[in-house]
């Protein structure tokens, strides 16, 4: 699972570059592109077998909305590569979950072993969206008010009378703004940051590539709204 923001202050080009140096060789089966428009709706764009070339590189139609968004563009473009078990339906773990035309839910990294992976597995063995039972129990702990942090947290515990939590990060995409923002960091997972938070890659010289996580100083949601 890799995550990634285009930077508006960059040629369409220089973002494809990015992209495809950030995603190869192990990006994941699947591919979605999310952009926001000053002259229409947002749309996203789904490639469920990306990885099945023996050298992934980013889609046509996906340069073509990259280019589109350079000179129309508004807010967060967003793309993300997932992988999951090869017999689950790629619309079922399809990352981000459109919520209504403007709004998707983005969770980023493990599920834990505790309610959120019970949630999932479940969902998998009915051959039901998993992506949706992710997004159920994080719209359900939002009933908790001020305590949804917490428990939303707890969800991704691991099993085993450990108290480690696996690290996420969850939010809204709202026609190119984010909303509802929540992230939790276990200091074990640091090496694999790649995983569950969104970067920009940082071209500080020509030689130098630097991933860098965005939305650092995005406030935390708390669950009242």
């Amino acid at each position: 699972m890799k995550t990634m923001l285009l930077d508006a202050d960059k040629s369409w080009q220089d973002n494809l570059d990015d992209a495809n140096g950030f995603f190869y060789p192990h990006g994941g089966r699947d591919l979605t592109g999310l952009f926001a428009f000053e002259d229409r709706q947002p749309y996203m764009l789904h490639f469920p077998k990306w990885q099945e070339a023996s050298l992934p590189m980013i889609p046509v139609k996906m340069v073509k909305a990259m280019k589109r968004w350079q000179k129309k563009g508004k807010g967060y473009a967003i793309l993300h590569t997932k992988s999951y078990p090869r017999r689950c339906s790629p619309r079922g773990e399809r990352v981000p979950v459109k919520l209504t035309d403007t709004k998707f839910f983005y969770h980023l990294g493990g599920y834990g072993a505790s309610g959120l992976w019970n949630a999932v597995t479940s969902a998998r063995t009915r051959r039901e969206p998993s992506n949706m039972a992710v997004y159920n129990m994080w719209n359900h702990f939002q009933r908790r008010g001020a305590e949804f942090p917490e428990y939303w947290k707890n969800a991704h515990m691991l099993d085993g009378g450990s108290d480690a939590i696996r690290s996420y990060t969850s939010f809204v995409w709202n026609d190119g703004e984010i909303e509802k923002f929540n992230s939790y960091e276990d200091g074990s997972e640091q090496d694999s940051r790649l995983r569950y938070r969104v970067f920009m890659v940082d071209r500080r010289e020509e030689d130098s590539i630097r991933h860098t996580p965005a939305f650092l100083d995005q406030e935390e949601w708390s669950g009242e709204d």
